[in-house]
């Protein structure tokens, strides 16, 4: 994990790992996900933790049995499949396996964020610059700005943001 400076809207920034899909979003999706964030509430919030842990763990099991039922329906993310990721409350800078995607383009972006307990985010972003594979061979990774998330799910990334800066800053604090 490695702590950079703050980006050009001021959130703090991180290099960590976990969770991460960003792929190009159709109209629908875009319209879904920015109605799904108009409409969200933070009544979860208000859970108690073990009760909101079980919650999303249903959660999670119907988004697979529906993903297995409807093939055209993505797998939720894999909480043991990590991912290199830069991230920020204004957006992230990730591997990406999808070479054709181009500046101002709009991409869901999905994370599951290593909270207790996990939190399944999803955004829209808009692809602000495309890094291509360099002769070291490090892959393809694309810039996002999140044009569309809820708000609660951003206070969750500069949390996680701060809270590992905190505990790069501190080691010996993380170590409970």
């Amino acid at each position: 994990m490695r702590t950079t400076q703050r980006d050009a809207r001021g959130y703090a920034r991180i290099e960590t790992r976990f969770p991460v899909r960003c792929r190009r979003a159709s109209v629908e999706e875009v319209r879904h996900c920015e109605q799904r964030i108009a409409a969200s509430d933070a009544a979860e919030e208000e859970l108690p933790v073990a009760l909101l842990a079980h919650l999303r763990g249903i959660e999670h099991k119907l988004a697979l049995v529906l993903a297995r039922l409807d093939p055209s329906v993505p797998e939720p993310l894999d909480p043991t499949v990590a991912t290199d990721v830069v991230i920020s409350g204004g957006g992230l800078l990730v591997e990406s396996s999808d070479h054709d995607l181009r500046p101002d383009e709009a991409v869901l972006v999905e994370l599951l964020l290593p909270t207790v307990p996990p939190r399944s985010v999803q955004a829209i972003g808009r692809v602000v610059e495309w890094i291509g594979e360099n002769h070291t061979g490090v892959a393809a990774r694309v810039a996002v700005d999140f044009t569309s998330i809820d708000e609660a799910d951003r206070d969750a990334i500069v949390r996680l943001v701060n809270r590992l800066q905190l505990a790069a800053a501190h080691p010996a604090r993380g170590r409970g």
